[in-house]
C-alpha cells in the first residue's frame, strides 16, 4: 500500500524486484483487479471507435416503435459520458433535426419564392377594408409618388360621392398627410409624405402654366431662401424645362406688370444672365453672389 492505495503491479515488480516472498495469493489477486482495469479501458476505447465510426454522433437515447406498435427505447449512461461527447450529441441531434426541416421544404426558386412573397403582401393590403375616404387618400399618395398633383376637379369627375369623401378625408387621422395647395386655377392635392410643400409650391405653378408668375415668383423665393440670384439656366430644367426664348418672353411680361417691379435682370462679369427681387436682396449683393468664383494658388 502506498498512501492507503497499492498501484497497479506494485506486488509483481517488488517481488522481481527483490525476489521477496510474496504469497501466491496476493499476487493472484493483484492480477485479477489488473485484468479488471484493462477491461475496462478496451471497453472504453471500443465505445469511443464506434463513436468515432458514425462521424460522432452518440445518442443518449433513442426511441422507436416496434413492429406491434409498442414503443422500445435504450438508454445510454450519462454518468460516464464525458463532456465532448455530450458536446457532440447535442450538436448531432440539432443539425439532423435542422436537415430534416429543411428536406421538408418544397424546392421553390427565388423569383418565384420573391412574386410568392409580393402576392401575400398584396393580398393583405387587400384584405384590409378601406373606407371611402381613405380610398381616395390612397388614390393620391400613389399619384404623388409619380411626383403628380391631383387637381379637385379631376377628383369631382372620377370619383363617386367626391365631396363626401373629401369631407370625411379631413377628418380621418390616418388622411392627414393629404393636404391642398391653391393655385391661380386649380386647387391641387398631394401626400406630405412623398412631396416637399416646396416641391408642391414649384409644381402648382408649373401646372397653372402661368409663365410670368412662376419666374417672379421662384426668384423671390431663391433670394429669400437661400439666399441667392437665379441663373436663367435655372428655368430650363425640370421640373420647368422652358426653353430660352420661353423666358425672355416671361421676363418681357414681368417688366410690364406692376405685381412684379421688384424682379429685375443682370448679366455678371462673363455674360451670364441673373435674376433677383429688390424686395429680398440688394442688387449688389446679388451681382456679387452671380461672380464665378476665382481660385489662387
Amino acid at each position: 500500500m502506498l498512501f492507503g492505495r497499492k498501484k497497479p503491479g506494485f506486488t509483481e515488480k517488488l517481488y522481481k524486484a527483490t525476489g521477496a516472498g510474496v504469497s501466491s495469493k496476493a499476487a493472484s489477486e493483484e492480477t485479477e483487479e489488473n485484468s479488471t482495469v484493462d477491461a475496462a479501458k478496451e471497453a472504453k476505447s471500443r465505445e469511443i471507435e464506434q463513436s468515432n465510426a458514425s462521424n460522432g454522433k452518440t445518442f443518449s437515447a433513442a426511441e422507436e416503435t416496434n413492429k406491434t406498435g409498442k414503443e422500445a427505447s435504450t438508454e445510454v449512461d450519462y454518468e460516464h459520458e464525458t463532456r465532448e461527447e455530450a458536446k457532440d450529441r447535442m450538436n448531432a441531434q440539432g443539425k439532423r433535426e435542422l436537415l430534416e426541416y429543411l428536406d421538408s421544404m418544397p424546392d421553390v426558386p427565388d423569383d418565384e419564392m420573391e412574386e410568392a412573397l409580393a402576392w401575400e403582401e398584396e393580398k393583405k393590403k387587400e384584405e384590409q377594408k378601406l373606407t371611402p375616404a381613405q380610398e381616395l387618400a390612397d388614390y393620391i399618395r400613389k399619384r404623388t409618388k409619380g411626383s403628380q398633383l391631383t387637381t379637385l376637379s379631376s377628383i369631382l369627375k372620377e370619383v363617386p360621392d367626391a365631396e363626401k369623401r373629401l369631407d370625411e378625408m379631413e377628418k380621418d387621422e390616418t388622411c392627414q398627410d393629404i393636404v391642398s395647395k391653391k393655385g391661380e386655377k386649380e386647387t391641387y392635392y398631394y401626400s406630405q409624405e412623398f412631396m416637399s410643400d416646396n416641391y408642391a409650391m414649384i409644381a402648382v405653378l408649373v401646372e397653372d402654366k402661368d409663365l410670368p408668375k412662376t419666374v417672379a415668383e421662384m426668384v423671390r423665393f431663391n433670394c429669400k431662401t437661400y439666399p441667392a440670384p437665379t441663373p436663367i439656366e435655372y428655368f430650363e430644367r425640370s421640373p420647368y424645362s422652358y426653353t430660352k426664348a420661353q423666358i425672355e418672353r416671361a421676363y418681357s411680361i414681368i417688366q410690364g406688370r406692376p405685381e412684379y417691379q421688384d424682379v429685375h435682370a443682370f448679366h455678371n462679369s462673363v455674360g451670364a444672365t441673373y435674376f433677383f427681387s429688390e424686395k429680398e436682396m440688394h442688387e449688389k449683393y446679388a451681382r456679387s453672389l452671380a461672380e464665378p468664383e476665382l481660385f489662387t494658388d
